[in-house]
């Protein structure tokens, strides 16, 4: 069946075999359906208050409660449903906030306790359930180097085990000029129960009984978006993991702490989700050789049948998907593959410090992934930048080292193949994958390829803000929020249209364009500014960088010493038309008694304003 859900649907959840709950990224309300033999029908929708984006969710039915993930806010919502909403077509619910860290993207709900994944802070919190409200002083951190995308939980024998992927768990190097240790990995935790809360501690002597990973980058699983546990019996586990990456997926056994991969199978790049076709239901513990499943995928636009073979795999497109609008162009859509799939990368290895990789590795969903990386450049360490938005906001990224778009692909090709195999031939005759794809030549020549990369990222935007899709209009804080920001901070974040062009836009036409839906300004120059945030990317400080969605990054500035907007506003300070994001006298001279820092209503108002950036 096909229903109208909320809008950019990433977040689901079944209840009672027959109730689904559907949420969407850029909207703050909750669709309702009913499963039935005849499809979904629509029971209703609720909105949720003070929300304008709910990135996931999960039902616990104990308490009648849903939990909500707020990607936008950074925060928990607790959903309380009326005794009988099952029987109510219009119902009231009880709402319940909890601050959370960086990037909650998705949560589960397992024997009392909720477990939620904090992209950005690249931390697993397991937080059980006390009297119906979820206890954070007695919550469990798995806290990685990198983000995790994907993870699973099972209860087995007094312990809850955990599959996560993620990339690997350590600084990336680039001290040999490659871009070392972000091969992809699964990570699986096994946390026992005491006084009824499942904890993990990462002191634990006994450590190696309850932790062991497996690099599946080694086997061309590549950034994988959809990890699954099953239980074939009371001892064992089968954990399936399907890459994003790359046209693989792999099976392992999980028996006594220890991993064994037991099949790889050929898959579609870009799975994001899976389900074992009800009439292969025992080929999800591995005991038949050839199961069967339904995916969806987000790159290829499609909902596939694939019938998994060692060795080679049939795929059948169940359902095609709305194509875009747009009509995008093969070199557009070639384009997107070789960011988000390692067919710009086909001749990478994973041995030693050498990585298996996408771009994903450290821009998921083209964003950020909330490290600061080690530069490869004197002792300079800088935050991920989002890949999206760059053709107006140019030149690029902290140290401004790439002028325009056609020199950094031709840098990105360079730098992300091993031993600079960056000129290859691509015969999409080899990757069946690639069939649907209309109007591809025989042959994808170096030149091809690289005006598909920069042909992607001259159409690929900024996503759209769900704060200004929720609020229509500036607030009377925003707009007082908009004076101080022309008065303190747009000499600077200029209110342009792209940097290529520098006339800032009259300050009367600021509210249209920030109440406007289809609209952005970059909010950021072309030029370099040394604001006291050291060390210095360049000699001449750093290039300005664009405000767009900055409520949506993390950590701030490009040493990540601001966890906050508001951490970020209350260590500026001014002099005259001078101004420093963080200041310090001895290396900026005297006359501290005129400096000023930001009053708490003026920081108030910007944080309100920089809402819709």
């Amino acid at each position: 069946d096909r229903q109208v859900t909320p809008q950019s649907p990433s977040g689901w959840t079944l209840v009672q075999n027959r109730f689904l709950f559907i949420s969407g990224e850029l909207s703050p309300e909750i669709q309702l359906f009913e499963v039935t033999v005849k499809g979904l029908l629509p029971r209703t929708k609720f909105r949720v208050q003070g929300v304008a984006s709910i990135r996931d969710l999960v039902y616990v039915p104990s308490i009648r409660s849903l939990f909500l993930l707020d990607e936008f806010d950074r925060r928990l919502i607790q959903a309380t449903l009326p005794s009988d909403w099952p029987s109510q077509k219009h119902f009231k619910i009880e709402q319940k906030t909890y601050p959370l860290g960086a990037g909650p993207i998705q949560i589960r709900a397992h024997d009392n306790h909720l477990l939620i994944n904090l992209l950005l802070e690249h931390t697993l919190m397991i937080v059980p359930l006390t009297q119906g409200r979820p206890d954070f002083s007695r919550a469990s951190r798995i806290h990685h180097d990198g983000p995790i995308w994907a993870f699973d939980a099972v209860a087995q024998h007094n312990s809850l085990v955990i599959a996560a992927a993620g990339v690997e768990n350590r600084p990336l190097n680039r001290l040999g000029g490659e871009f070392g240790y972000i091969d992809s990995f699964l990570y699986l935790y096994t946390l026992p129960r005491t006084e009824g809360v499942y904890r993990w501690n990462p002191m634990d002597r006994d450590k190696s009984r309850h932790f062991t990973q497996a690099n599946l980058s080694e086997i061309d699983v590549i950034t994988p978006k959809a990890v699954k546990l099953a239980a074939p019996s009371k001892d064992s586990l089968t954990v399936w993991v399907a890459a994003f990456g790359s046209a693989q997926m792999a099976r392992f056994k999980f028996h006594q702490g220890n991993v064994r991969l037991t099949g790889t199978f050929d898959v579609l790049p870009g799975t994001t989700d899976f389900v074992m076709v009800p009439e292969n239901q025992a080929s999800w513990t591995g005991n038949k050789k050839d199961p069967s499943m339904i995916m969806t995928n987000s790159l290829l636009d499609g909902i596939y049948r694939v019938n998994l073979r060692v060795g080679g795999s049939k795929y059948h497109r169940v359902k095609e998907l709305p194509s875009d609008p747009s009509g995008l162009s093969w070199q557009n859509r070639i384009g997107e593959l070789l960011f988000f799939t390692n067919l710009l990368t086909p001749y990478n290895r994973s041995e030693g410090e050498l990585s298996r990789f996408t771009c994903e590795a450290c821009h998921f969903e083209g964003t950020i992934d909330g490290r600061v990386h080690y530069t490869g450049r004197g002792h300079v360490f800088a935050t991920t930048k989002p890949l999206r938005g760059l053709a107006n906001n140019v030149p690029l990224f902290s140290r401004a080292g790439d002028k325009s778009l056609a020199s950094m692909v031709l840098a990105e090709f360079r730098v992300a193949n091993q031993k600079r195999q960056d000129f290859f031939f691509v015969e999409p005759s080899k990757y069946p994958w690639l069939e649907g794809i209309e109007n591809l030549p025989k042959v994808l020549s170096p030149q091809d390829l690289r005006m598909a990369f920069l042909s992607f990222f001259v159409e690929y935007r900024p996503r759209p803000n769900p704060w200004r899709l929720r609020s229509e209009k500036l607030s009377p804080k925003a707009l007082q929020g908009l004076a101080v920001f022309r008065k303190r901070c747009e000499y600077c974040h200029q209110a342009i249209v792209s940097t290529r062009q520098g006339d800032s836009l009259p300050y009367d036409d600021w509210v249209k364009w920030l109440e406007a839906k289809g609209k952005d300004l970059v909010w950021g120059a072309p030029f370099y500014t040394k604001t006291g945030i050291k060390p210095y990317v360049h000699r001449a400080g750093a290039r300005v960088p664009s405000l767009r969605r900055v409520q949506q990054k993390y950590p701030y500035f490009t040493n990540g010493s601001s966890p906050t907007l508001r951490h970020l506003l209350s260590r500026f300070r001014y002099r005259d038309l001078t101004a420093w994001h963080h200041y310090e006298e001895s290396s900026e001279g005297g006359g501290a008694e005129k400096v000023k820092a930001l009053t708490a209503d003026e920081i108030k108002s910007l944080e309100e304003v920089l809402r819709f950036f």
